[in-house]
C-alpha cells in the first residue's frame, strides 16, 4: 500500500489541475508558445510593421508571399536573430499556475537565431531558398516543493522544450507589367519534449524502527512533427503608388511520431517499473487566405534626399474550425473557431543615393482560435532600419498583450535582421 501512495497523490494532484487548465490559458498542449497563428520574428522589418506581408524585407520577401521576391542583379543573404520573453500557464495539459503560483503565470526568456535565406534572380525567374524558425513550443520550466511535517516532502517539476523549423524554396515570375505570380513549398519539422517528475519522501515505522521511503514517478514524451505546405501568391500594381497582394496557403496532411515512457521507481528498495508507448498520428494544420494593400506617398524632398511614407494593411483568415488533433490514434476534442487577423504598418523613409534611414510602427489584432477562454492578442510594434550600400540592418520590438479569463499575459519579442547584397 505504501508503494501505491505516491501514485495516488500524483493522480489527485493532476486531475483537477488538468481539468481547469484551459480556463486560465488560451493555449492547449499542442499550441505554440505565443500565438496559435504564429509570430514573425524571422524578419525584423516585417515584425516592426505589424506583420504586413507587403512590407517584408528584401531578403525575407518570400516568407509570406513568394510573388514579392525582388528582381535584382545581385543575390542577397539575410540573417535574423530573436530575443523572446513570454508568459504561460499551460504545461502540456497541466495548469501549473492555479496549483502553485496563486494566479500568476510563469515566464521564460530565450535567445536564438531565427532565419537564414538566399534570394536572387536567374534570368527571368526570381528565386529564394532558406530556413527560418517559425514557432517556439517551449513552455517555462517549473519546480514545486511541498514540505509537510515530520520531514515528509514532495517535489514536482516539469521541463518543456521544442521548436518549429521551416525550410522553403520559392520562385516568382512577372506575368505582365502589373501582375506578379509566386509559388512556395515549405517543409516544416517540429519537436516537442516533455519531462514530468514527481518525487515523494516519507518516514515509515516498520517493526519499531523508522525508515525513509523515497519514490519517483516520471513521464518522458517526445513528439516529432513534419508536414509540407504550399503557398500561391500574387501581387497587382494598381498604380505606381498602390499595390495589392494576396496569398492562398494550403497545408498537406503530415505526421506526428510520438513516444511516451512512464516509470515508477522505489528508490529505497531499488525497484523500477517502466512502460513505453509509440504512435504515428495524422497531423493537421489550417489553411489560410490573406489580402493586403500598400500605398506610397512621396513627401517634400531636397535635391539630395527623398522622403517617403508607406502605409499598408492586411487581413488573414485562418480555417481553424476544420482542425483536428490526433493523439495516440485518438481524436481529442478541440473547440476551435476560424480567426481573422487584421494588421497595419506605417513606415517613414529618408533615402539618398548611398542608402537610407527608416522609422516604423505597426499594430496587429490576433484573435486566438480557442473558443473558451476567448482571447485576442493585441500586438504593438515598432523599429528602425538602416541602409548603407549593399548592407541593410533592421531592429524591431513587439509587445503582445492578451487576457484569458481574468488573467493578463504579456509577451515581448526583440528581433534583428541583417541583409547583404553579394
Amino acid at each position: 500500500m505504501n508503494r501505491l501512495l505516491p501514485i495516488f497523490v500524483l493522480v489527485i494532484f493532476l486531475v483537477p489541475v488538468a481539468a481547469t487548465a484551459q480556463y486560465f490559458d488560451y493555449r492547449l498542449e499542442e499550441s505554440p508558445a505565443v500565438s496559435w497563428n504564429g509570430i514573425h520574428g524571422f524578419d525584423a522589418r516585417l515584425m516592426a510593421l505589424g506583420g504586413v506581408s507587403l512590407l517584408s524585407s528584401e531578403p525575407f520577401s518570400a516568407a509570406l508571399n513568394p510573388a514579392l521576391i525582388p528582381a535584382s542583379e545581385k543575390w542577397m543573404v539575410g540573417l535574423s536573430g530573436n530575443l523572446l520573453e513570454y508568459e504561460s500557464f499551460q504545461y502540456w495539459g497541466i495548469n501549473e499556475g492555479v496549483a502553485v503560483s496563486a494566479g500568476e503565470p510563469f515566464g521564460v526568456r530565450d535567445l536564438y537565431l531565427s532565419g537564414l535565406v538566399l534570394t536572387g534572380s536567374f534570368q527571368k525567374i526570381r528565386l529564394s531558398v532558406g530556413w527560418y524558425l517559425s514557432n517556439s513550443y517551449a513552455f517555462p520550466d517549473f519546480i514545486y516543493h511541498d514540505d509537510w511535517e515530520y520531514e515528509q516532502y514532495g517535489i514536482f517539476y516539469g521541463e518543456f522544450s521544442g521548436n518549429e523549423h521551416t525550410l522553403y524554396a520559392a520562385a516568382a515570375l512577372k506575368l505582365s507589367k502589373t501582375v506578379d505570380l509566386g509559388i512556395k513549398l515549405d517543409y516544416i519539422t517540429a519537436d516537442r519534449n516533455v519531462q514530468l517528475v514527481n518525487f515523494y519522501s516519507e518516514w515509515f515505522l516498520i517493526n519499531g524502527t523508522y525508515f525513509r521511503k523515497e519514490t519517483q514517478l516520471e513521464q518522458l514524451e517526445t513528439h516529432s512533427l513534419s508536414w509540407f505546405r504550399s503557398t500561391l501568391g500574387a501581387t497587382f500594381k494598381i498604380s505606381p503608388r498602390w499595390m495589392v497582394g494576396t496569398t492562398m496557403v494550403y497545408p498537406f496532411e503530415g505526421q506526428a511520431e510520438r513516444t511516451i515512457t512512464r516509470s515508477f521507481e522505489n528508490i529505497t528498495d531499488s525497484l523500477l517499473h517502466t512502460t513505453t508507448q509509440d504512435a504515428t498520428d495524422a497531423l493537421h494544420r489550417p489553411a489560410n487566405l490573406s489580402l493586403a494593400t500598400r500605398f506610397s506617398f512621396p513627401l517634400k524632398s531636397g535635391s539630395l534626399q527623398k522622403r517617403q511614407l508607406q502605409l499598408a494593411a492586411e487581413s488573414r483568415y485562418m480555417f481553424w474550425s476544420d482542425y483536428r488533433y490526433i493523439f495516440f490514434d485518438e481524436e481529442i476534442p478541440r473547440d476551435l473557431k476560424n480567426t481573422l487577423d487584421l494588421a497595419l504598418g506605417l513606415e517613414y523613409a529618408m533615402i539618398n543615393s548611398k542608402g537610407g534611414l527608416f522609422f516604423r510602427l505597426g499594430f496587429r489584432l490576433d484573435p486566438q482560435p480557442l473558443v473558451e477562454p476567448a482571447t485576442i492578442l493585441k500586438v504593438f510594434s515598432g523599429g528602425i532600419g538602416l541602409r548603407s550600400g549593399p548592407v541593410s540592418a533592421d531592429l524591431a520590438l513587439s509587445y503582445y498583450h492578451g487576457q484569458a479569463g481574468d488573467i493578463d499575459q504579456n509577451h515581448f519579442l526583440f528581433s534583428g535582421t541583417l541583409g547583404i547584397k553579394l
